[in-house]
């Protein structure tokens, strides 16, 4: 029995069969050719490094040319979950694993009525995916997927799928993301995304970037009811606005000196910790909203603000304000720790 199933280029998903010639109609011979070849290789790759799995399953979405922008919207109820850049133009790959052939990956797209790609991806048991791909549109996603939460505590196996989505680098961005259980390892890294929200019940959440966000974003945001959440060099994420609310759990967040530009980042702690990591050429203005309940554990390199005590800045603030980062960190129980590094 092959381990590879319903890989299909460009019939696994509803209405995508239309999107090829678009892809290819203002293209020449010679360039189509190549992406075909790149194309095909990539997800020769992708097939390899998983053929240790019993049940994997390969899926592209091409882009539209001429789409101008894409809505993502992913739900995992259960389960890992991985996202990095394609790095193809042009390319929506997503991959599933698991031992057994319970679950399934759904998948909706459509173009709306000005021009936007629309992709819904949710996670589902093979027996609950509908005939009709239309019959789940009149569903709200948060209704939809409070449903699949409530029916994975059926799911009997003790293996944990593995989810992987590789958007395309290129395409303007809207990202929708809903955890369950699981864990979630997110390298936005390269990516095109206009906003950013992740919704998590139960886990544990890393988003890292080692390169910026190719256009300025309007808003990264993470809640979780209960996990740890890590984020690494979140000036790369070019946000104005980074939300990261935790209600049960420990928050860390590493604030680089590769920014380009202000931005405000709100940390907010239910019960658990809060450490916030900055380099000494950031600058770097912390308000402090502690709870009678939350210690503090200050850098000594922070100094406090001669106009409030809850407010602390650097070094690299007092030389250049007009340029600083803002972060605001309220913990309710717990201890917020701020450090300075080299």
């Amino acid at each position: 029995m092959s381990l590879l199933r319903d890989v299909d280029l460009w019939g696994a998903f509803p209405n995508t069969r239309d999107c090829q010639p678009y892809i290819y109609r203002s293209v020449n011979a010679r360039a189509m050719e190549i992406r075909y070849i790149t194309v095909i290789a990539y997800l020769i790759a992708l097939m390899g490094e998983m053929s240790a799995q019993s049940h994997v399953r390969v899926d592209t979405i091409p882009s539209v040319t001429g789409a101008g922008h894409l809505y993502l919207s992913l739900e995992v109820p259960l389960g890992e979950m991985h996202i990095k850049s394609s790095g193809v133009c042009g390319l929506n790959v997503g991959r599933f694993a698991s031992h057994d052939s319970m679950l399934a990956p759904f998948y909706e797209t459509q173009l709306d009525t000005f021009g936007n790609l629309v992709c819904h991806m949710s996670l589902v048991k093979n027996q609950l995916i509908p005939r009709d791909p239309t019959a789940r549109t009149a569903v709200s996603n948060s209704h939809r997927f409070r449903e699949q939460l409530y029916d994975m505590e059926s799911y009997t196996s003790t293996e944990i799928p593995q989810t992987e989505f590789l958007p395309d680098p290129e395409l303007s961005t809207d990202l929708y993301l809903n955890l369950g259980m699981g864990a979630a390892r997110l390298d936005f890294s390269d990516l095109n995304l206009h906003n950013a929200s992740v919704n998590s019940a139960f886990s544990d959440i890393v988003i890292l970037y080692d390169r910026p966000n190719k256009q300025r974003m309007e808003q990264l945001e993470v809640r979780t009811a209960k996990g740890d959440v890590m984020v690494k060099n979140v000036e790369l994420a070019r946000a104005d606005l980074v939300t990261i609310q935790n209600n049960w759990g420990d928050t860390q967040v590493v604030l680089g000196d590769r920014g380009n530009g202000k931005s405000t980042i709100y940390l907010k702690t239910g019960m658990g910790s809060t450490t916030l990591i900055v380099k000494k050429d950031q600058p770097v203005q912390i308000v402090l909203r502690a709870g009678i309940f939350t210690s503090l554990n200050i850098s000594d390199r922070f100094k406090r603000s001669p106009n409030s005590r809850g407010i602390l800045v650097n070094a690299a603030f007092e030389a250049d304000p007009a340029n600083a980062t803002k972060v605001i960190c309220q913990n309710d129980f717990g201890d917020i720790t701020i450090i300075e590094t080299d």
